[in-house]
C-alpha cells in the first residue's frame, strides 16, 4: 500500500464518475424479455432464515430453468426466465420437500403468487415475488428427536458474526458492558473498555449506523444501557468495501429489539445496583401501522461511587535517583442518558424514505485528594505537597440522518441510495487544583478549563445490483469534518488569591479533515462457496491549525466455505487505517496531577495494519466458532511517557512509534448439557510483537489472554440460575505498551425469575462476593524510571433488575438497506 499526494483531483473525479453512474442508473428504462423469482425462505417452527438452501425451477418436463441458494437471510432470486408454467422445488436434508405451482405469462408483466393456494395475484412488473415460504421438519426423520425452536447463541453469516443477546439469559439482568464479555472476539479490559480482537481500535455502530450515543464515551453509555433492550451484536472482523476503512479490528454492531408484527412491542427494564452504582432505566419501543415504521429506545442511570483509595510510587535513576510517593482518595457522581429513533415510511413499492434522530448527554463530577512527596537517595525531602482537585465533566451528542432508497421495476434485486447525516459532539472538563503544606513548591493553586467540539456533515450514495449469484455495490462518499478546542490555564495569585490567566500555556486550537471516498466491490454466492472482493479509495485533506494531505488505496477480500451440516469455513484479509482524531491530536496539556502532564500531538500520521483471517464455525449440541488472525502494522499511534529529570515530571503524548506483528486465537464454545443445564467459553490469546522504537519504546514481545466462562441452569421453567468467571490477564494499557495492568479475576452469580411467563422477569445479581474492594495494579517503565500504581475500587456488588416485555408486532418496521456510516477516524 502507497501513500502519496496526488491532490484532490483523482479522489473528486472518481467521486464524480460514481454519481454519475448513480444518477443513470436511477433513470434508466429498461424492457427485458424475461421475467424473475424472488422469495425469502423460513423455519417453520423458528421462524428463523433458512440460508444456502437450494432452490429450483423446473418446466413441466422437469427440466432445470434456473437454480440457485437462499443467501444467509433467507432470500433468493432467480432471473432470466421465459414466459411458462412451471413449478418450484425446494429442497433440504431434514425437511419435508417444498414444491409450488407458479405461471408466467406475457398478459401480465409480473404476478405475486399466493403461496397459501398456489394462485397469483397482483402486478409486479417482470418480477414474481413467492412472499416467504416455510419449510417443515420431517417428522420421520426426526422421529425421538424433540423439534424445538431453540435459537443458537452465535451463528456465522458470510460477512458477520452474530450474537443473539435474546437467547441469552444472563441479558436479563446485566448491562450490555457485562454482556460484551461473552461475545466472540469481543472482551473488557481492566479500565472497563471494550477490545475487539484485543484491539481497542474499532468502530460501534447501532443498528448498522454510526451514533452520537457511542462515538465519544461509548463504556458509560453501554454500562447505563440495560442488555435486555437489545436485541443482538454483531461483529464484523472483515470489513467489506462499502465500510469505511478506519478501524483495525472492524466493527460491532448494536441491534436494538425488533420483533415481528403490525402493532407494537416493546420492553422496559429497571435496575439498582449497590454500593457502587445506582438507579437505572430503559426502554424499547417499535411499532408499524401500515406503510410507517417507529423504532425508539432510550434510557439513562446514575451512579455514586464512594470514597476509594488509590496509591503511587515512582523510582528514577541517573545522576539524581529520587522516589515519588502518592497517596490519596477519590469519589465520583456521574450520570448519563440516551435517546435513539429510526422512522421509516414506504412512499411506494420501490420508494422508502427513513429518518433517524439520536443524542446523548453525560455528566461526571469527582473530587481527589492527594497527599506527594518526593524524596532523594539520601531521603531528604525535595518537594511535598497537599492537593485537592475538584473535576467537572460535561458531554453531549447527537446525530440527525434521512435516507432515500429507490427500488427498480426491472429488478427486485436493484437498489440505489441517498443518504445525509449531520452529527456534533461537545465536551467540556474542568479542574480545580487547592494546593497546601507545600514544601519546594512555588504554586498555591490553578485551574485548567477545555472546551472541545466537532461537527460533521456527510453525503452518500449506494448502489447494488445482484445478476444471477453474483452482486455488484459502489458508492461515493463526501465528510466534512470540523474539530475545535479552546484550552485555558489559570494560577492562583498569592497575593490577590483569585486566579489569573496564563497565556502561555492556553491557546485556540481547530482543524478541518475532509474525506473524500469511492468504493467498488463484487460478490458471488454459489450453493457451498461464497467470494467477495473489492477496493475503497480515501483520500483526506486536513487543514487549519494542521496542514495534510493523504490517499490511500484499501483492498478487501473474504471467502466463505459452506462445509457438511452447519459447519462453515470463513477467510479474509483486508487493510485498515486509523486516522488520528481531535483527542490525539489536541496540544492541550492536562496538569490535573502536578507531577504529571499528558497531551495531545499535532503531528500525528494516520496509522495502517494489513489482517488476514480465518474463522470456523460449527452449531449444534457442541457449538464452537474458532478464529485465527494475523495482523502486520506500522507507524501505529502509541502514547508514550519520558522522564524529565530537570523538572521532575513524567510527561506523555502519541507519537508514530509502532511497528510489528501480533498473531491472535480467539475461541467460542457453547454447550447444551442437557435441556435445563448449558455452559460457555469466550477467550482471546494474542501473541505481540513489537519492535524497539529507539530508546522511547521498550521492546515488547509476550503472551496475553483473557477468557470467560459461563454456566446456566434452570431448575424450574420460570427460574434459571447463572455463574460466571472471568479472568483478565496481564495485557497492555489501552492505547500503551509502556504500561502493563495486572492480572485480575472476577465472578458474577445472578437467579432468574419469570413473574409472568414471558412477560415480567425479576434478576437479582451478586458481582465478585469474595472480597469488598479490588486493587487494580498499573506497572510503567521508561527510560531512567519505574512507576507502579495502585487503584481501589468496589469489587463486591449488588444489582437488581425488573424487566417487562409488552405488545406484538406481526412484520418488522422496514429499513433502508443503505445508510451513511462514518466509521472513518478514531480518538
Amino acid at each position: 500500500m502507497k501513500t502519496f499526494k496526488p491532490g484532490p483531483g483523482i479522489v473528486l473525479l472518481l467521486i464524480l464518475a460514481n454519481i454519475f453512474a448513480l444518477s443513470k442508473c436511477a433513470t434508466a428504462q429498461t424492457n427485458p424479455a424475461f421475467f424473475s423469482v424472488s422469495g425469502k425462505l423460513v423455519d417453520s417452527l423458528s421462524k428463523r432464515p433458512a440460508a444456502w438452501v437450494t432452490i429450483s425451477i423446473k418446466d413441466p418436463a422437469l427440466k432445470n430453468m434456473a437454480a440457485g441458494t437462499t443467501d444467509s437471510s433467507g432470500n433468493f432470486i432467480l432471473q432470466k426466465l421465459p414466459a411458462g408454467s412451471y413449478t418450484l422445488h425446494v429442497a433440504r436434508i431434514g425437511y419435508l420437500k417444498k414444491v409450488v405451482a407458479l405461471t408466467i405469462t406475457n398478459a401480465h408483466s409480473g404476478m405475486r403468487l399466493d403461496t397459501a393456494s398456489g394462485t397469483s395475484s397482483g402486478a409486479v412488473p417482470q418480477t414474481i415475488d413467492v412472499g416467504t415460504l416455510e419449510l417443515r421438519p420431517d417428522v420421520k426423520q426426526l422421529k425421538g428427536v424433540e423439534v424445538t425452536s431453540a435459537r443458537p447463541l452465535v451463528r456465522q453469516e458470510s460477512d458477520r458474526l452474530v450474537y443473539d443477546l435474546q437467547s441469552d439469559p444472563d441479558s436479563k439482568g446485566s448491562n450490555l458492558l457485562d454482556m460484551m464479555r461473552k461475545v466472540p472476539f469481543v472482551s473488557v479490559d481492566a479500565d472497563q473498555n471494550i477490545l475487539l480482537k484485543n484491539n481497542s481500535s474499532f468502530q460501534i455502530f447501532i443498528n448498522g449506523k454510526p451514533s452520537a450515543l457511542v462515538t465519544h464515551n461509548p463504556k458509560e453509555v453501554l454500562r447505563s444501557m440495560p442488555a435486555s433492550a437489545i436485541q443482538k451484536i454483531e461483529v464484523i472482523t472483515n470489513p467489506p468495501a462499502k465500510y469505511d476503512a478506519e478501524g483495525f479490528a472492524g466493527i460491532i454492531n448494536i441491534v436494538t429489539n425488533k420483533k415481528p408484527g403490525d402493532g407494537y412491542s416493546g420492553t422496559l427494564n429497571f435496575n439498582e445496583a449497590f454500593p457502587a452504582g445506582g438507579p437505572g432505566i430503559g426502554t424499547s419501543f417499535n411499532a408499524k401501522a401500515g406503510k410507517l415504521g417507529v423504532s425508539v429506545f432510550a434510557g439513562g442511570s446514575l451512579a455514586k461511587v464512594p470514597v476509594t483509595l488509590n496509591a503511587l510510587q515512582r523510582n528514577t535513576t541517573g545522576t539524581t535517583m529520587t522516589s515519588l510517593i502518592q497517596n490519596g482518595d477519590r469519589r465520583s457522581n456521574s450520570n448519563t442518558g440516551y435517546f435513539g429513533s429510526d422512522i421509516s415510511y414506504e412512499w411506494s413499492d420501490l420508494r422508502l424514505i427513513s429518518v433517524q434522530f439520536n443524542l446523548s448527554r453525560n455528566s461526571n463530577r469527582e473530587i481527589f485528594n492527594l497527599q506527594s512527596d518526593l524524596h532523594a537517595l539520601n531521603a531528604s525531602v525535595l518537594e511535598s505537597y497537599r492537593l485537592k482537585n475538584k473535576f467537572k465533566g460535561n458531554g453531549a451528542g447527537l446525530d440527525a440522518s434521512l435516507n432515500y432508497q429507490i427500488g427498480f421495476k426491472s429488478s427486485k434485486s436493484k437498489l440505489l441510495t441517498f443518504s445525509y447525516r449531520y452529527s456534533s459532539y461537545a465536551n467540556e472538563n474542568n479542574n480545580q487544583l487547592e494546593i497546601g503544606e507545600q514544601v519546594n513548591y512555588p504554586l498555591s493553586g490553578y485551574a485548567q478549563e477545555n472546551e472541545a467540539g466537532s461537527d460533521e456533515h456527510t453525503m452518500q450514495g449506494d448502489y447494488v445490483t445482484a445478476f444471477k449469484k453474483w452482486v455488484f455495490e459502489s458508492g461515493a462518499k463526501v465528510i466534512l469534518r470540523g474539530n475545535k478546542s479552546d484550552y485555558a490555564y489559570r494560577i492562583m495569585n498569592a497575593s490577590s488569591g483569585q486566579l489569573e490567566t496564563d497565556p502561555l500555556n492556553g491557546n485556540n486550537f481547530s482543524l478541518a479533515q475532509d474525506v473524500l471516498a469511492g468504493y467498488t466491490s463484487i460478490g458471488y454466492t454459489g450453493k457451498q462457496v461464497s467470494v467477495k472482493g473489492g477496493v475503497r479509495l480515501e483520500e483526506t485533506l486536513v487543514s487549519g491549525d494542521i496542514k495534510q494531505d493523504y490517499l490511500h488505496v484499501v483492498p478487501s477480500l473474504s471467502v466463505g466455505l459452506q462445509l457438511t451440516g452447519s459447519n462453515s469455513l470463513n477467510a479474509g484479509f483486508s487493510q485498515r487505517l486509523k486516522r488520528p482524531g481531535i483527542n490525539r491530536l489536541n496540544p492541550f496539556t492536562d496538569r490535573s496531577n502536578p507531577s504529571f502532564e499528558s497531551s495531545g500531538n499535532p503531528g500525528l500520521r494516520p496509522s495502517l495494519i494489513n489482517n488476514l483471517m480465518l474463522v470456523y464455525n460449527k452449531n449444534g449440541k457442541l457449538s464452537v466458532n474458532l478464529g485465527l488472525g494475523y495482523s502486520m502494522f506500522n507507524n501505529l499511534d502509541f502514547r508514550i511517557f519520558i522522564y524529565d529529570a530537570n523538572t521532575r515530571i513524567t510527561s506523555s503524548t502519541y507519537a508514530n512509534v509502532g511497528k510489528g506483528t501480533a498473531l491472535s486465537t480467539d475461541l467460542y464454545l457453547a454447550f447444551n448439557a442437557t435441556k435445563t443445564v448449558s455452559f460457555n467459553f469466550n477467550g482471546n490469546l494474542t501473541h505481540l510483537d513489537l519492535v524497539r522504537h529507539g530508546t522511547e519504546l521498550p521492546e515488547t514481545k509476550g503472551l496475553y489472554h483473557n477468557f470467560t466462562v459461563s454456566s446456566s441452569i434452570r431448575p424450574a421453567s420460570l427460574w434459571r440460575l447463572n455463574a460466571n468467571l472471568n479472568v483478565i490477564g496481564k495485557s497492555p494499557v489501552s492505547k500503551s505498551v509502556q504500561s502493563i495492568n495486572k492480572a485480575q479475576v472476577n465472578t458474577s452469580f445472578s437467579s432468574s425469575h419469570g413473574l409472568i411467563k414471558d412477560k415480567l422477569s425479576l434478576t437479582a445479581t451478586l458481582n465478585n462476593p469474595f472480597k469488598k474492594f479490588r486493587d487494580n495494579k498499573v506497572q510503567t517503565t521508561g527510560l531512567g524510571f519505574l512507576e507502579n500504581s495502585t487503584g481501589q475500587q468496589y469489587f463486591r456488588n449488588y444489582k437488581f433488575s425488573l424487566n417487562y416485555n409488552f405488545g406484538r408486532l406481526k412484520d418488522t418496521p422496514k429499513k433502508t438497506r443503505r445508510g451513511i456510516k462514518n466509521d472513518d477516524v478514531s480518538n
